[in-house]
């Protein structure tokens, strides 16, 4: 018979049977137990290789540094495409970015690098302008363009240049910065020079509403050495500098703007209010803003543009037309030679010449033959009456005719076509005393021409004939090849002397015609100097030559 044995209860069913709570799993704790030693087996991987990372990051930090400050990551972000090209285009092409845009030092670098990374930011999310901040340090540039390399006089074209009142103090009591002049206001050049802020600083007008001294031409501007022609007369600027003479009397209206700073600018940059109440502290705002952040002065002013024009009509009245209000639009006209549908401006006017060139207001507005030799030789001075009286001359006999006609023809309304002549017969002589022939004499010696032709013409076919007089002004007849009797159109009454001989210019010219160049040099550096010999006069004449 066989025995049924039973195996007697494990250690652990009676502890169980024992217990009242229930036995844990046995695969949890062995869970446990594995995540403890990975965990603990990870931690001593980290000690041990921390150090090997440390080396591997310290050892890429220049690395980075140096594959961060290339050209060439510079323009990996599409908004400095421009600002490469201009760079590589530049004197600076050489230069790397960092070497001007980071401050100088290790600090420096390291400090310019953590800022980056703000830049960085905003690209990556898409926050970036187009005008990327970049503020460069007086100290980058002279690690370099040393200070005593800067104490000397520089030309560059037409314009000269010192460095030392720029940067060895205050200009108009601001101190500026290299980056206030060498500024990138366009994408096409890089850290140049600004004329724009040149202007500004140079013709920025003081609190009194005048041109501070530093907008004298000759700060910047030599007088040409040469002569130069102009208008078919040499011009010889030394001449007129060392006479005294103004720029502004000739090259006037050359200046535009007012260099005005606008709230709206502030706007821009600045959110609070109160910075706006601040807008009067002129030394602090251009103490943190030019001495300090080296701003762009454009970002705050209104531009002010300098270059030469074309005269026009209205600044060709200067500022009087402020008060005087209208009082000299017929002045203002003849000038321009906009008169009687002509365009034929005096050649004063088409040189840029202002009012006051002529019209000192410290004399009382009213030029004279010392006003012309100012800027002309004292013979062109002479000029000035001769031209005043036989312009009068020719205004009186113009209207002399005109009650002639009036007189001598009976009967009323006037023919149409001799009413048309005395209308405007009379029309040219109230334009030349309102507006003074002499601000245009070559336009107002044709009107007076043309005014007195028409007369003469409109009464032909009359009986009897009006006793029409002629004028001086008809004396000598324009020329063919020079425009001489344009000026010396005087020169049709009486004689000079000449070799010891009396001299007319109406029987050799008008009455023989002799052109003007037969004898006298034309519009070269000796305009008018007499060419002819007496061997050419004993051509025609026999008489000895007298000294």
């Amino acid at each position: 018979m066989t025995e049924n044995r039973t195996p007697p209860p494990r250690q652990e069913e009676t502890a169980a049977q024992a217990s009242p709570l229930p036995p844990a799993p046995a695969s949890a704790d062995a869970a446990g137990n594995g995540r403890n030693r990975r965990l603990e087996a990870f931690v001593w991987l980290a000690i041990r290789l921390l150090p090997f990372a440390l080396i591997v990051v310290i050892a890429m930090i220049p690395v980075s540094i140096h594959a961060t400050s290339t050209p060439g990551f510079c323009n990996s972000c599409h908004i400095m495409e421009p600002y490469y090209n201009s760079w590589k285009n530049s004197a600076h092409k050489d230069v790397n970015c960092v070497t001007c845009h980071l401050p100088p030092g290790v600090a420096g670098t390291i400090k310019g690098k953590w800022q980056a990374l703000s830049q960085l930011a905003r690209y990556v999310t898409r926050t970036y302008g187009t005008r990327p901040w970049a503020e460069v340090m007086d100290e980058n540039c002279t690690a370099c363009h040393k200070k005593e390399s800067l104490a000397k006089v520089i030309t560059k074209g037409k314009f000269k240049f010192d460095h030392r009142p720029h940067i060895n103090g205050a200009v108009r009591d601001k101190n500026l910065k290299c980056t206030t002049c060498h500024t990138q206001l366009e994408t096409t050049s890089h850290i140049a020079v600004a004329k724009q802020t040149c202007y500004l600083c140079h013709f920025k007008p003081t609190a009194s509403g005048e041109l501070p001294k530093m907008a004298a031409c000759t700060t910047c501007h030599d007088a040409p050495d040469k002569k130069i022609e102009f208008q078919d007369a040499p011009i010889a600027h030394k001449d007129l500098v060392a006479r005294g003479v103004q720029c502004h009397s000739c090259h006037s209206g050359v200046v535009d703007g007012n260099g005005r700073v606008l709230k709206i600018r502030c706007q821009g940059c600045h959110a609070d209010p109160e910075i706006y109440k601040k807008m009067s502290e002129v030394e602090t705002v251009h103490k943190v803003h030019v001495s300090g952040k080296g701003v762009y002065c454009l970002r705050c002013h209104n531009e002010i543009s300098h270059e030469r024009r074309a005269m026009d009509l209205v600044r060709s009245r200067d500022d009087c037309s402020a008060c005087h209000v209208r009082m000299h639009d017929t002045n203002a006209a003849l000038y321009a030679g906009k008169v009687d549908g002509k365009n034929d401006p005096s050649p004063m006017f088409k040189s840029g010449i202002e009012c006051r060139a002529c019209h000192e207001v410290k004399k009382g507005g009213n030029p004279d033959e010392a006003s012309c030799r100012r800027c002309h030789s004292a013979r062109i001075g002479r000029f000035f009456k001769e031209w005043k009286d036989t312009l009068a001359e020719g205004r009186e006999a113009l209207k002399t005719n005109v009650r002639t006609i009036w007189e001598s023809v009976p009967a009323r309304p006037l023919a149409t076509g001799v009413q048309e002549a005395v209308s405007k017969a009379n029309w040219v002589a109230s334009q030349l005393e309102n507006g003074a022939g002499i601000h245009n004499v070559k336009l107002a010696r044709k009107l007076l021409l043309e005014a007195n032709a028409g007369l003469k013409k409109s009464v032909e076919s009359l009986a009897p004939t009006p006793p029409l007089t002629s004028m001086e002004l008809e004396a000598l007849p324009d020329q063919s090849d020079t425009k001489c009797v344009d000026c010396h159109f005087t020169l049709g009454k009486g004689t000079v002397p000449w070799q010891g001989h009396p001299f007319s210019h109406k029987l050799h010219v008008a009455d023989n015609g002799m052109q003007c160049s037969q004898c006298h040099k034309s519009a070269e550096a000796n305009h008018g100097k007499m060419i002819a010999t007496v061997e050419d006069c004993q051509g025609c004449h026999a008489f000895p030559p007298q000294k």
